[in-house]
């Protein structure tokens, strides 16, 4: 390399590697056009995964048996995701494996507990590293169904009203109160569902037409409701 090169290159910016070779010490470095390594020994950084939740949307709200969807996806700046899924939350059974984020759905359902769940799903690297995301869903109770009927009954007679057909598929069947506003000022709280009633004339109760109104209560404390005519005969 000419001197005049040899300056021009001191000229450019070039620091001790190009004034080394306006020394005469060698000509490849100026520039960096040797093509050799710099000798610093750059480790690259492994970063984690990303992780993104398709399903369910935070927030959303479930009742207590139904199937949940669950789906995820993960990237990795390195395409070196090792495994990932889904943590265990009130009865969820892992999920985990290779392809387990993959977008694919998996229809699980909860234990029998109410309220909120975080659910996490998370993904890990062939280095150890791991990403997660997390959303939050509500687990409601089912309602009761409440169930009256319309009866024909005769007045001052002692009359039994089957309210059984009401239900509670949650918990059996079973329910824990049943409220009966009869319509005539009489009211009945009953834990079996099975009560008798009379319409008396002398309440003035004959040949009328009371609607009658049915409370029942699940094992959670959720209501609901239901009417029906009750026709009371004139037979005195």
């Amino acid at each position: 390399m000419k001197l005049e090169n040899r300056l021009k290159c001191v000229k450019r910016g070039a620091t001790i590697l190009a004034l080394s070779t306006a020394l005469g010490l060698g000509a490849g470095y100026c520039g960096g056009s040797s093509g050799g390594s710099s000798g610093r020994g750059d480790t690259p950084t492994n970063n984690a995964p990303t992780v993104y939740i398709n399903n369910p949307l935070d927030g959303s709200t479930f009742y207590r048996g139904e199937d949940i969807p669950l789906s995820a996806y993960a990237t990795d700046p390195e395409n070196n995701i090792s495994y990932g899924g889904w943590d265990p939350v009130d009865g969820l059974t892992p999920i985990d494996g290779v392809n387990k984020l993959n977008g694919g759905t998996y229809n699980v359902q909860l234990d029998s507990t109410l309220g909120t769940k975080t659910l996490t799903a998370y993904a890990v690297d062939e280095e150890g590293l791991q990403g997660d995301t997390t959303v939050n869903i509500d687990i409601l109770n089912n309602p009761p169904e409440a169930i009256a009927e319309r009866k024909n009954v005769d007045c001052d007679s002692i009359v039994p009203y089957d309210f059984t057909r009401s239900s509670d598929l949650e918990d059996g069947n079973t329910l824990g109160n049943y409220y009966v506003d009869w319509g005539d000022s009489h009211y009945d709280n009953d834990p079996d569902g099975i009560i008798f009633h009379t319409y008396k004339f002398s309440e003035g109760s004959c040949g009328k037409i009371f609607l009658l109104k049915l409370i029942v209560t699940d094992l959670d404390g959720d209501t609901a409701s239901d009417t029906a005519f009750i026709n009371v005969s004139d037979n005195q």
